[in-house]
């Protein structure tokens, strides 16, 4: 579990998303909010 609060998680999806679409790094991406 993530300390991070779900809504907060979920404003970064957008990023995440674009991030995978310009890189395509899915564990990268998803791993930049629990850093």
């Amino acid at each position: 579990m993530t300390l991070i609060p779900v809504f907060s998680w979920l404003d970064l999806l957008p990023v995440q998303l674009n991030c995978l679409l310009s890189t395509g790094w899915a564990a990268f991406c998803l791993g930049l909010p629990l850093s």
